[in-house]
């Protein structure tokens, strides 16, 4: 009992000793007089410490009861979906997907029929799911009350799991549907915690599919509905996956908001306003156990959207420091390897000693960590070496790149706010290869780039008018239209320069002036910005750019 309540208070370090001290009590009783309550202390001791971050203790707990027998699937499903997260926390994506879905066969629950059979079953289920969704009343989760059957709380949870570990493995049409399935129970037997976050899912698969924005929109406004009929400390957290990274399951209280903001929210209104959320939904994935989207939460707030957002180095490399510490101290090695791409990527740029800039390994990336580890979050790899290469000037290498990886990171992070900066980062670096090599597929695959980016624009997306400006720039430097070319780029810096972009200031006014210095009469211009995109890579803290730029002037 002191264990439990310990757990229910957040006080995961009190409730692993109460249950190691309860396990040390117990270990040489008979499990058949003392069954439910040896049971009790293992799942709680486990999921306590897997919190705290001990893993191989939580194993050590899980194993005792998975290999002594004689427990029904519903009497292990607490300690069940504790090892799935143990499985998460250690990179075994894979193995967690087959185990979600061994219990649920137990369970007499199956989200496919084969797992060939996904693409098909996905598309089909997305489709009518959508249906229903527009169908119900936007205030339906206010009338429908909750789940109650003990069996199909199971599985709804259980079925959570599968969308996470799905997603961390690759696949996304698993992950999807299983959202789907998720969707059908609540409109079923009502709502449970993971509502909101499969609702906030559904919304990322309408913009990959469809790009209706108001519908996105609609979608996860419903998802937050149904995160505050719950209670926020059930599912604030599941909304906030929904607002940033949608397919990644969450915390019981920050899946569903980072869902909707990443996914949805942030494809439809200014990337600021979906900020704050995400702090709150750190603090209370944290106080409820859940650390997975908790650190994902916090990696997301100090990490990735500063760094895309043009944020000075500096003072995110600090706070790299202080992520990656308490990632790896409760065992997220997923969000550690991100946080270390990018710190990496970080360095690269602001660290002028360094002799190879483009390569991703150094003081905080040792490819021998990643190179065998079975997680999603290589697309942060991929994304930080073509970041380098653009910044850089490495516009061939980047343009071969772009095309080689092609749509990898949209595709196995469908929704996903980054999708924005690493689609434009591939469209420019295929107009500025083009340019500067005259070959027609790096121009076409812009092209096609550019056309995705530009119906994002019209489709209602507000956070992409200066990547338009600039590739429209690109596109008119290629056409040889000189006084389109001079006015589109000057509106495009003057729009990164208003919203404090300061990279993208930088980046844009290198562009212009490599541009104009192609012109005779337009030398004096060039290095005008020249010397602005100096300046402007300097405060934004990539030294190792500036003095690349300062050798070539000299």
């Amino acid at each position: 009992q002191a264990a439990q309540k310990a757990l229910g208070l957040s006080a995961f370090q009190s409730a692993s000793r109460y249950c190691s001290h309860g396990i040390d009590l117990l270990k040489d009783t008979d499990w058949s007089t003392n069954r439910e309550l040896k049971l009790n202390l293992y799942s709680v001791g486990a999921d306590s410490e897997l919190v705290a971050g001990n893993v191989e203790i939580a194993e050590r707990y899980m194993e005792e009861v998975f290999e002594r027998g004689g427990f029904t699937t519903m009497e292990t499903l607490s300690l069940t979906r504790t090892k799935v997260k143990a499985m998460a926390s250690t990179l075994r994506f894979n193995d967690a997907v087959d185990y979600c879905l061994s219990i649920l066969k137990d369970l007499d629950y199956k989200v496919t029929a084969s797992r060939r059979l996904v693409p098909f079953e996905t598309l089909y289920a997305v489709m009518r799911t959508i249906k229903k969704l527009k169908k119900v009343p936007k205030d339906f989760h206010k009338n429908i009350g909750v789940i109650t059957d003990p069996k199909q709380k199971g599985i709804v949870a259980l079925t959570a799991s599968l969308i996470y570990v799905s997603y961390a493995a690759d696949d996304v049409k698993l992950a999807t549907l299983a959202a789907c399935k998720i969707v059908d129970m609540t409109l079923k037997y009502g709502l449970s915690e993971y509502s909101g976050n499969s609702v906030a899912t559904i919304g990322a698969a309408v913009m990959l599919l469809q790009q209706d924005y108001k519908t996105v929109q609609s979608f996860m406004e419903l998802a937050l509905g149904i995160q505050d009929t719950i209670g926020r400390a059930k599912s604030s957290g599941t909304t906030l996956v929904a607002q940033f990274y949608g397919l990644a399951w969450t915390s019981k209280s920050s899946k569903t908001t980072q869902v909707a903001q990443s996914c949805g929210l942030a494809w439809t209104q200014p990337i600021s306003k979906c900020l704050p959320t995400l702090g709150d939904g750190y603090v209370v994935g944290m106080q409820m156990g859940e650390t997975v989207m908790g650190i994902w939460n916090l990696t997301t707030q100090r990490v990735i959207l500063p760094l895309v957002l043009g944020h000075p180095l500096d003072a995110i490399q600090r706070d790299c420091s202080k992520v990656l510490a308490q990632a790896e101290e409760v065992a997220q090695q997923n969000q550690a390897l991100v946080v270390r791409f990018l710190w990496q990527l970080m360095i690269n740029l602001s660290d002028p000693s360094k002799s190879n800039k483009t390569r991703l390994e150094g003081e905080v990336l040792d490819k021998r960590l990643f190179e065998s580890e079975n997680t999603n979050n290589h697309r942060f790899l991929y994304f930080s070496e073509a970041m380098l290469l653009l910044i850089f000037s490495d516009y061939e290498a980047a343009a071969q790149r772009a095309i080689e990886r092609g749509d990898y990171f949209s595709k196995s992070a469908p929704g996903v706010v980054a999708n924005m900066w690493e689609t434009f980062h591939r469209a420019i670096s295929l107009y500025a290869g083009a340019r500067q090599t005259k070959t027609n597929k790096f121009k076409k695959a812009a092209v096609k780039l550019h056309k995705r980016i530009v119906g994002w624009e019209k489709a209602g997306n507000p956070n992409v008018k200066h990547f338009v400006l600039v590739l429209e720039a690109e596109s008119a430097a290629l056409n040889n239209k000189v006084e389109m070319t001079k006015v589109k780029y000057q509106e495009a810096i003057a729009v990164a320069s208003k919203d404090g972009y300061l990279h993208y200031v930088a980046l844009f006014n290198e562009r212009y002036a490599d541009y104009l210095s192609q012109h005779p009469s337009l030398v004096a211009e060039a290095a005008k910005r020249r010397s602005e995109a100096i300046e402007a890579y300097r405060e934004w803290g990539a030294h190792a750019k500036v003095e690349q730029m300062m050798g070539e002037s000299s």
